[in-house]
């Protein structure tokens, strides 16, 4: 059973796109809550953010587009990664792996190769196996496409805390929005 919440300052802006849900979905306290079975369920949530006025998506959604490969041969229109009030990353028109390395200077070595999903070397690989070296980090790192990218930022904002808003203009042209908040 996965539980998603999301709170409503306004119900009339909730947009449900697609929903094939088995379980429950009910308001309590100003929060949307959707109680569903991960196998059967494939929310499509829009809501909206009042202060920026963007539309998000939820995890789930993005993580659907990211499974459906409609990530890849897309672009990140703006993002803005935080710590505290620390920017860690800011950007438009940047790319993936430019913003994972962003996040990654930020961390220890030590800590980048315990928490990444990511294949590392100590040593200039550059080429080599697919390795591209990296010398803000001091290490080579194996390529990932834009959909496993992704994945890897959201892990590692989650895993420092950070907060992560960004926008992406999917190959499709339709602009999404995604936000972790630690």
């Amino acid at each position: 059973m996965s539980e998603i919440q999301i709170p409503l300052t306004n119900p009339s802006e909730i947009k449900i796109i697609n929903m094939k849900i088995k379980g429950k979905l009910s308001i309590i306290n100003g929060l949307l809550i959707i109680k569903a079975d991960e196998e059967e369920t494939s929310p499509f949530i829009k809501y909206y953010d009042e202060e920026s006025e963007k539309k998000y998506i939820t995890e789930i959604e993005l993580n659907n587009l990211i499974n459906d490969s409609l990530i890849n041969f897309s672009i990140i229109q703006e993002l803005l990664i935080k710590k505290n009030e620390d920017i860690i990353s800011k950007s438009k028109s940047i790319k993936y792996t430019k913003v994972l390395i962003d996040i990654w200077k930020s961390m220890s070595n030590e800590d980048i190769k315990s928490s990444s999903k990511y294949n590392f070397k100590t040593t200039n690989e550059n080429g080599q196996n697919g390795y591209n070296w990296c010398k803000d980090i001091n290490m080579s790192f194996q390529y990932k496409d834009a959909s496993k990218t992704l994945k890897e930022i959201i892990s590692m904002v989650k895993c420092n805390k950070y907060t992560l808003d960004i926008s992406i203009k999917l190959k499709t042209n339709q602009i999404i929005n995604f936000k972790v908040n630690n």
